[in-house]
């Protein structure tokens, strides 16, 4: 939690939305997360289920890409927040070695 807050998403709150470009990433701390697409026909297409310690968001938020799926919490999840300011400690501690 030192590089970043920690936030609780209910079930089925969007995380991100596809094609959006995040200026932050999170870490699971507990709970699931779904990575989807929404199909025309309404239908979600599920991709993966993302659990404790995932990172999601952050090689978009680095490269500054917009995101090719849908992220929501599939239950109640608790996530570490990292916004693009902390980022830049946590591209630099990862670079050196610092914890």
């Amino acid at each position: 939690e030192r590089i970043g807050s920690a936030v609780t998403f209910e079930k089925n709150q969007i995380l991100f939305r596809y094609d959006e470009i995040p200026d932050r990433f999170y870490v699971v701390k507990s709970g699931l997360v779904v990575a989807y697409e929404e199909q025309a026909n309404g239908n979600e297409l599920i991709y993966y289920i993302l659990d404790k310690n995932t990172m999601i968001g952050e090689a978009n938020m680095m490269l500054d890409r917009p995101a090719t799926v849908n992220f929501k919490a599939l239950e109640k999840t608790e996530l570490i927040c990292v916004d693009e300011k902390r980022s830049a400690a946590f591209k630099c501690a990862a670079v050196f070695g610092i914890q």
